[in-house]
């Protein structure tokens, strides 16, 4: 189980997103839900409001592009980033995945 800084590019919007393993995408909303789930009521609000976190709601925001909702099989892998340099990155499985 692999992360990588490789840039996924969404064609769509241009956001410039890094590329992950749908194993490490699993892993890690697997781990996030069992952190959430130990926290007291009031502490999972900070999160998610009102609404009850689950690991599929995690999954699908490594599945969808962070700007405007493109599905990761549409983007591309892209040679290099081509956002501003400190930019916020989000995480997406790899379009070949």
């Amino acid at each position: 189980m692999t992360n990588s800084l490789k840039p996924v590019t969404c064609p769509k919007c241009g956001w410039n997103h890094f590329g992950v393993d749908r194993e490490y995408a699993e892993h890690q909303a697997q781990e996030f839900q069992e952190y959430y789930e130990a926290l007291p009521d009031e502490k999972k609000f900070t999160y998610y409001g009102k609404t009850p976190h689950t690991v599929e709601i995690q999954m699908n925001s490594y599945e969808r592009c962070f700007r405007c909702g493109n599905g990761y099989k549409n983007l591309l892998i892209a040679s290099e980033f081509t956002c501003p340099k400190g930019s916020t990155l989000q995480p997406i499985i790899f379009p070949n995945q």
